[in-house]
């Protein structure tokens, strides 16, 4: 089983426009909205879109548990 199927990147929209548009600059404390300039910190943004995140963790812990009941099947069949 390869790690990287399982590497995904998440798209963190503002939750008060719904713009994807959010430059992080490594220098910068605060991410800001490209749609509506508010601002975020880090943080901010990753607990505003943690019902996204969950989702996505969801679908990749199954997508494993998938993985590994078929390689163990697979296993057991030879």
């Amino acid at each position: 089983m390869s790690n990287s199927k399982y590497d995904r990147s998440i798209a963190l929209m503002c939750p008060t426009c719904g713009n994807r548009e959010l430059p992080v600059d490594e220098n910068e404390e605060m991410i800001v909205c490209g749609g509506c300039n508010r601002e975020f910190t880090e943080d901010e943004l990753i607990h505003e879109n943690s019902e996204v995140i969950e989702a996505e963790i969801e679908e990749i812990t199954e997508e494993i548990l998938d993985d590994f009941n078929k390689t163990f099947k697979n296993l057991f069949k030879n």
